[in-house]
Order: structure tokens, then sequence, then C-alpha cells
């Protein structure tokens, strides 16, 4: 028995057995920018000083 695996790109639920791209609070496409996270590391230096 040899399921077919979903390439990574595609956003599927295997326990609902839905596509679930719509859902997601983040864009899934290959295309999509990168998600990074500011730096912040002096805005908290001057607010603890």
């Amino acid at each position: 028995m040899s399921e077919e695996k979903k390439p990574d790109y595609v956003v599927y639920d295997e326990e609902t057995g839905t596509y679930n791209a719509s859902l997601l609070p983040y864009s899934s496409g290959v295309a999509a920018p990168k998600i990074t996270t500011p730096d912040i590391t002096s805005w908290k230096q001057t607010n603890i000083n």
C-alpha cells in the first residue's frame, strides 16, 4: 500500500483529508516572502536603562 506523497508546497491535512491553505494565518505559496522577526535588541536595551 503506497500512499501518494504531496509536495512540500501543498498544504494538506492528513487527519481531516482536506487542503487548508486558505485557513492559515500566513502565506504558504512558494513565492511568498520569507517571514522574519525584527531585531529589537537595541529597543530592549534602551528601555532597560
